[in-house]
Parts: structure tokens; C-alpha cells; sequence
């Protein structure tokens, strides 16, 4: 987790019925959402938008509102972790998930290769470390290695 990253944060004084709010709806401050879940200043949301903003560029830190069963899993990265969504997709349609999330770095563009040239995503499965896995040869020491060797 990135620190710097300081989200806005939004005191919602009276949500309409309507969702359609203004300006005047919110009071405004920052807070780093990572540091306590008890958020300062008395807000009651998080944005996606971060602080300070440079110029008139807006920029944005993804949050998601999942409508779906999922599990997330830390790695033995610390800051990585492993997400399981509970949607049905077509291998063409998970493969363009997977662009898409790799185009903009949140998933690493080798993972996807090797799952395209396997055909399948593969993960550690919950508590198992890269050490507990049997070592592979490095890319190019073994004829018969190839990007399907790697796992996330």
C-alpha cells in the first residue's frame, strides 16, 4: 500500500433519495485510509479522488463495491494479495479482464501471459508460500520451460 495515496474524504450531511447530490451535500476534507478504519474528521466516505490534486488533473486511486461473493487472500508479499470473484466469465472475456487490469498495473502483465499460454489463471492456494512449491528452472536454462511455468 502506497502511503502517499491520501483519498479525499466526504462528511455526507443528508443523503437524498435520489443520489443526485451537489457540492453543497458534502463537507470536504483528506484522510489516509490506511493509516485507521476509524476515520478522522468525522467523514463517513472515502473517494476514489486523491488529495492534493495537481492542476486541473484529476487523479483517481480504484475503489470497488463488490456485488459479488469474492475472497481476498494476503500473499506472502506483503502489499500483494489474491482475489477470488465468484463470476462466470468466457476465456475471451477473462482475458480482457485481465488486459485491462494489467494496461493500467494493477495486475502484472507476465502473470497474464502465462495464464493466456496455459489457458487458465493459476494461484498459491491459501497458506501454501512460493517456498512450499517445488523450484523451477529459471526462463531459458531449461528447453522445456516456458511463461505457463510462472505462478502468481
Amino acid at each position: 500500500m502506497n502511503p502517499t495515496f491520501r483519498r479525499r474524504q466526504y462528511l455526507m450531511k443528508d443523503l437524498p433519495n435520489d443520489y443526485e447530490v451537489s457540492d453543497d451535500d458534502y463537507e470536504v476534507s483528506d484522510v489516509d485510509p490506511y493509516a485507521d478504519h476509524e476515520v478522522e474528521g468525522g467523514g463517513n466516505l472515502i473517494s476514489s479522488e486523491l488529495a492534493p490534486q495537481v492542476g486541473t488533473v484529476i487523479f483517481h486511486a480504484p475503489l470497488l463495491d463488490l456485488d459479488v461473493p469474492h475472497l481476498y487472500v494476503p500473499s506472502s508479499t506483503p502489499g500483494h494479495g489474491h482475489l477470488y470473484l465468484d463470476v462466470e466469465l468466457t476465456q475471451p472475456e477473462y482475458f480482457h479482464l485481465l488486459d485491462v487490469l494489467a494496461m493500467y498495473g494493477i495486475i502484472e502483465e507476465g502473470w497474464v501471459a502465462a495464464t493466456k499460454a496455459r489457458g487458465y489463471a493459476t494461484l498459491r492456494a491459501p497458506g501454501v508460500t512460493k517456498e512450499d512449491l517445488p523450484s523451477r528452472p529459471k526462463k531459458g536454462t531449461d528447453a522445456n520451460s516456458s511463461p505457463s511455468d510462472t505462478l502468481a
